[in-house]
């Protein structure tokens, strides 16, 4: 499932963009991590810009709720865009990259990147960063406040330009065509599969190994496909939704497409859908997680509610033989805990053996004492007991 738009799909996308030059911005929105841009023509037509870092950028006629509470990024968009006009609409060659050019008492370039988590900057007519959504630091360049904005580093200028020298010094530093393709060439994983099916070149091909005619049939397929008139499609799989095109992809030949009027039509009902989707899975994941807990929780109820059952029945069957025996489990604490009190442990173990010897009958319960715990171990009807030598029969059960 395709979840963000390729340098093709912005390329075209930009076109249609260009549309919406000389509208003005009514108002700014952030929503859930969305910008919202309300435009307005000169007759009054109303366009929403929608961008979602790393993922999309697209005109919509959906109806997006708003807060009521702006977010400070959408407070410092409206103070510096609010009543500008959007002069310009720029892809800097094939790059994952956006440039929307607003026209006013000052000049500002709103530049939308939509590669890695992407990032949303807003610059002055000279490039001078104002403030980005998030400030990022790398080797080759800096997002943050007061700093010149750069492109990211790339291998080569412009790709329409390209030929199969150039071309062959680029794969070449590469183990399979795919990936020099993908990103010796920043085309991205999914147009370079479909430059290798429209030259009819196995994607994992060594390179090093192509002819000059491969090469060629390579340089012809990707000024086919930047050139290559929109036919906006939406491709499904099992009925879900699995990517958005500006035209076919033979890697998609015999799946079920959608088609649209407009490539930014089909850009908003997939990517709506896919917000959808994407909402629905993490709602199921954290109704599985606590489905999980629960289950956890019951288990262990049902666990301790076993344990407290087995042990409130050996309880009771304790009990019960106490009650049933007690005339003698009395009679035995009441001798040894007499022993106890006036003469020591000593003298009740000695009183425990002569008993035993003479085979008193109070003392056949009788199996081992514990002067520390002052405990004894009794046994009757075969159930081991053990008694506080303080208490009464009564009172142990």
């Amino acid at each position: 499932m395709k979840l963000s738009m390729s340098g093709l799909d912005i390329m075209v996308c930009a076109r249609e963009l260009k549309n919406a030059i000389d509208f003005k911005v009514d108002n700014v929105y952030e929503l859930d991590g969305m910008i919202l841009i309300r435009l307005r023509g000169r007759s009054g037509e109303r366009q929403d810009l929608v961008m979602e870092l790393g993922r999309r950028i697209n005109l919509t006629e959906r109806e997006y709720k708003v807060p009521k509470q702006p977010s400070s990024f959408a407070m410092l968009l409206r103070k510096h865009l609010v009543n500008s006009r959007l002069c310009a609409v720029e892809q800097p060659d094939l790059e994952r990259i956006l440039e929307l050019r607003f026209c006013g008492r000052e000049e500002h370039l709103l530049i939308l990147e939509l590669f890695g988590r992407g990032n949303l900057i807003l610059c002055d007519r000279t490039r001078k960063i104002i403030q980005p959504y998030r400030s990022e630091v790398w080797r080759h360049r800096t997002l943050r406040s007061g700093e010149m904005y750069k492109y990211p580093p790339k291998k080569i200028s412009d790709i329409r330009n390209i030929d199969k020298t150039l071309l062959r010094r680029l794969l070449t530093e590469f183990q399979d065509v795919v990936r020099g393709l993908a990103t010796g060439l920043g085309l991205g994983g999914q147009v370079a599969e479909e430059i290798c099916a429209r030259s009819a070149i196995q994607k994992n091909r060594d390179p090093n190994d192509l002819s000059d005619q491969e090469l060629e049939a390579i340089v012809r397929s990707i000024k086919e496909t930047l050139e290559q008139e929109p036919d906006p499609c939406i491709v499904y799989t099992d009925k879900k939704p699995v990517d958005v095109l500006p035209f076919d992809f033979k890697i998609h030949i015999g799946k079920p497409v959608k088609r649209f009027s407009s490539f930014n039509d089909a850009l908003d009902e997939y990517f709506s859908t896919l917000a959808v989707i994407s909402a629905s899975e993490r709602i199921k994941k954290r109704l599985d997680r606590e489905l999980e807990k629960l289950r956890r929780r019951q288990k262990k109820q049902q666990a301790d509610f076993a344990e407290m059952y087995a042990k409130s029945t050996e309880l009771k069957r304790k009990a019960d033989l106490l009650a049933m025996y007690h005339p003698v489990v009395n009679e035995l604490l009441s001798r040894l805990n007499r022993v106890r009190e006036k003469k020591g442990w000593q003298e009740a173990s000695t009183l425990v053996q002569e008993a035993k010897q003479r085979k008193e009958y109070w003392i056949a319960p009788f199996r081992r004492m514990d002067p520390k715990r002052a405990e004894i171990e009794i046994e009757l009807a075969g159930e081991k007991i053990v008694l506080d030598l303080r208490a009464s029969a009564f009172e142990n059960a």
